[in-house]
């Protein structure tokens, strides 16, 4: 974020707003935080320009959709840390928040793959996801476990939603379970960064929450289509965004597609019912994204029915034992009984998922790559 340019020939600064992307030499790590104030040379600043290769990803419009239209590569002599400190304060606390449970999960002392996924899977950090592993989700269809997002809080939301249930019972306690979620939630959202992702999430489960706190009847479709609004009403160009339009298609296209796919089968017995619901889920959202996906990725994972009937109930049961490992270790039993017992269970069930995934993924024509829309390639 640029805040002032500096002339060095009068010696006066001028207040600017604007955004550029730095690159730094690769020898030296800077030892920069949230809210560092650097002094730089811009004397090879450059516009963003794509690679010029067939069919690319449009790079320089994706910045450009988020105000960033220039790029500059610095050297150790081209910057200078400042004394200075310009930050937002609910972010900052964020990623402090973040950091101190990402210090507990290093404590775990789990192999690298497991730590990577755990970070992202329970934080939403995923800067220890090497390419090998990226590519591995990326096969099999399940990337979007590793990107905290509607299907963390939605999770996150049942599980509590389901604990606080008792205090229904008591006056006023619909509103005061109410008042409950919206903190887990948005607390939730605070120690995994406020992504964007994570955000929209919250926005749409805190209207969800609302419209439950006013005991009335509330369509799901004006909680989306709000909580979208609110998103768009304080920055327009999320409607650029690719994370925006996945996680809105998915979420329509089950409120909409899904009751109608589970309509078709009917059964007496639980076990069925909920095996059925799981597919017409999974079916709803790939109808809602393909498109989405298609456009941009030009790939398909075709088992994506397979992946999600394990993503699913494993990502449930990660969140529940990784939170409740991380509130052992946070109270010093770590060392404990309880504590070993908690962190092999997490373990155990991180390698499972990647177990899983890279068998997904190596199936034969797990992947159908290179799909466009001719039409709009055209266009």
């Amino acid at each position: 974020q640029v805040m002032s340019i500096y002339n060095s020939s009068d010696s006066s600064t001028t207040n600017s707003i604007g955004k550029i992307l730095i690159y730094f030499e690769k020898s030296t790590t800077p030892p920069l935080d949230y809210g560092d104030v650097i002094f730089l040379s811009v004397s090879h600043l450059q516009e963003i320009q794509n690679m010029g290769n067939p069919n690319e990803f449009d790079y320089k419009a994706y910045l450009n959709r988020q105000n960033i239209y220039h790029q500059v590569y610095l050297t150790e002599s081209d910057w200078l840390l400042t004394e200075q400190s310009s930050f937002r304060l609910l972010k900052k606390m964020s990623f402090q928040a973040r950091g101190v449970l990402l210090e507990v999960i290093n404590n775990f002392d789990f192999g690298p793959s497991e730590f990577a996924v755990a970070s992202a899977i329970l934080l939403g950090y995923d800067e220890y996801l090497d390419s090998d592993l990226r590519q591995l989700y990326s096969g099999s269809g399940a990337m979007h476990i590793l990107c905290v997002s509607g299907l963390h809080v939605g999770i996150i939301f049942m599980i509590f939603n389901i604990l606080l249930a008792p205090l229904k019972r008591i006056k006023y306690g619909e509103h005061m379970v109410s008042g409950l979620l919206l903190l887990i939630i948005w607390f939730y959202a605070l120690v995994t960064g406020m992504s964007p992702s994570v955000f929209r999430s919250a926005t749409m489960f805190s209207f969800i929450t609302i419209g439950m706190a006013l005991n009335r009847k509330n369509s799901t479709y004006n909680s989306v289509i709000a909580s979208a609004i609110v998103l768009l009403i304080s920055d327009p160009l999320l409607v650029f965004h690719i994370g925006f339009q996945l996680s809105y298609m998915a979420v329509l296209a089950i409120l909409f597609i899904q009751p109608m796919l589970s309509a078709w089968i009917d059964s007496k017995y639980f076990l069925i019912r909920k095996i059925r619901d799981l597919i017409s889920v999974s079916i709803a959202t790939q109808l809602g994204v393909f498109p989405i996906a298609i456009f941009y990725f030009h790939q398909f994972p075709n088992y994506f029915i397979l992946t999600n009937h394990l993503l699913i109930p494993l990502s449930f049961m990660i969140l529940v034992s990784g939170f409740l490992t991380i509130s052992v270790f946070i109270f010093g039993l770590g060392s404990s009984f309880l504590g070993l017992f908690a962190k092999n269970i997490l373990y155990y069930l991180l390698l499972t998922l990647n177990s899983s995934i890279h068998f997904i993924s190596h199936l034969p024509l797990a992947v159908s790559r290179n799909l466009y829309f001719r039409f709009v390639d055209r266009v």
